[in-house]
């Protein structure tokens, strides 16, 4: 399974894309640069884990209804599906529903000046995801 940590895959080129997007969030000079980076970040980061949980799993198309399309393929595959009620699989919740916020039409003006803050949490979160999904 070492495959997905491999340069030659789109896994690690979009995981790359999250952490230089993170990076340009840090230095943004203006709120409108730093709110871009914030959510190229999340939407890559994101799309790096669902892609490693398609990969694990066997499974495509995870994106719409995550939560219940990964706990139908964990079960096909006889794995045991996370606790999505408390800790780690709780954040990722909520960094789905920050990335679907940012990414599906009508995100509020204010919340285009996104913080650093919610890039920092997504790639940490999503780290552990992935690191747990393996």
């Amino acid at each position: 399974m070492g495959a997905s940590r491999s340069v030659e895959t789109p896994h690690y080129h979009i995981w790359t894309d999250a952490l230089h997007a993170r990076r340009l969030a840090r230095e943004a000079d203006n709120e409108w640069d730093r709110g871009t980076y914030v959510r190229w970040a999340i939407a890559s980061a994101w799309t790096a884990f669902e892609a490693t949980c398609e990969y694990l799993t066997g499974a495509s198309g995870l994106g719409n209804r995550f939560k219940e399309k990964l706990n139908d393929a964990l079960d096909a595959k006889g794995f045991p599906r996370p606790d999505w009620g408390s800790g780690l699989w709780q954040k990722v919740l909520a960094v789905y529903d920050l990335r679907k916020g940012y990414v599906h039409p009508g995100v509020l003006q204010a919340r285009l000046f996104a913080p650093v803050t919610e890039a920092e949490t997504a790639i940490t979160t999503l780290r552990d995801a992935i690191k747990d999904m393996y």
